[in-house]
């Protein structure tokens, strides 16, 4: 069986990350152990370090475990989904998680951590437009741009998005936002 098709796998992950969300919502990163994590998802430590090199790895194992749930959420039928809307989706998708947990954003964002979070957060970003990118081809302007410069392009303008918004502090909606990032990304992926 396929280690991401085995139920104690999946259960023990789900359990941790439900740990994190808890634990990173009244502390920062580097105040959380790994200790404390397991505790709180009612799992031995060995079992974590069966499956994460440590809370970084975890952490990019979180953010890939939202990625997945965010393209669950997708209704368009596969066929008729492009990388723009696909795009706009997804932003939409994670700023409204970022919303609902600003408590635990808030305490990623003050902690010492920060821009390593970040940097993982924007390497899963540039895999998954690497990916999506090769999945639905790229759109006629960026097929003489190197998939990797323009996935490295899209992550880094999300990461400062993201950034300017939530030190924004409500300042722009929800709404608001979504709506900016989607006519920038009209100008990159027309």
């Amino acid at each position: 069986m396929a280690k991401d098709k085995d139920l104690r796998f999946v259960r023990t992950n789900q359990m941790l990350c439900n740990a994190f969300i808890e634990l990173l919502s009244k502390k920062k990163f580097e105040d959380i152990t790994v200790n404390e994590l397991c505790e709180k998802a009612l799992i031995r430590r060995a079992t974590f370090y069966t499956h994460f090199l440590d809370k970084y790895d975890f952490f990019a194992y979180f953010v890939r475990q939202n990625r997945d749930n965010f393209i669950q959420n997708w209704t368009e039928p596969m066929e008729n989904k492009n990388l723009r809307e696909f795009s706009i989706h997804m932003f939409r998708q994670v700023v409204h998680y970022l919303s609902a947990h600003m408590a635990m954003v808030q305490n990623a964002f003050s902690s010492n951590a920060f821009s390593i979070l970040l940097d993982i957060l924007a390497e899963e970003i540039r895999v998954s437009f690497l990916e999506e990118l090769s999945r639905s081809g790229s759109a006629d302007h960026l097929q003489q741009i190197l998939p990797e410069i323009a996935a490295s392009y899209y992550s880094g303008g999300i990461i400062q998005i993201l950034r300017y918004w939530i030190t924004a502090k409500g300042q722009v909606s929800e709404d608001t936002l979504v709506e900016q990032y989607s006519a920038l990304l009209g100008t990159f992926l027309a």
